[in-house]
């Protein structure tokens, strides 16, 4: 019994690694899931008609799954972010 602590203890980075690779699983397959579940507006997206910029994004949610609609907007917070910071900081060659 001493020595199977003694080897939990001694490689404890291993259970935090696999925990954390549990816990990425369950948000890779909660994403996935979210990705392609069928969406209750489908049906009447053929109805919306798109007059500006307010019915547009209402289209546009009414269809696209919510974690690619997060993905798209962090990949332009970081774009704008990210070229802000170069401007700033220009190399010095």
């Amino acid at each position: 019994m001493m020595m199977f602590d003694v080897f939990v203890q001694h490689d404890r980075w291993v259970l935090l690694t696999l925990l954390a690779g549990t816990i990425l699983t369950i948000l890779l397959c909660l994403g996935y899931w979210a990705l392609w579940r069928p969406r209750e507006m489908e049906t009447m997206q053929e109805q919306i008609r798109i007059t500006g910029p307010i019915s547009f994004l209402h289209w546009i949610v009414n269809f696209m799954p919510w974690v690619v609609i997060l993905v798209i907007l962090i990949s332009i917070a970081y774009t704008i972010t990210h070229l802000l910071d170069a401007t700033l900081h220009l190399p010095n060659w």
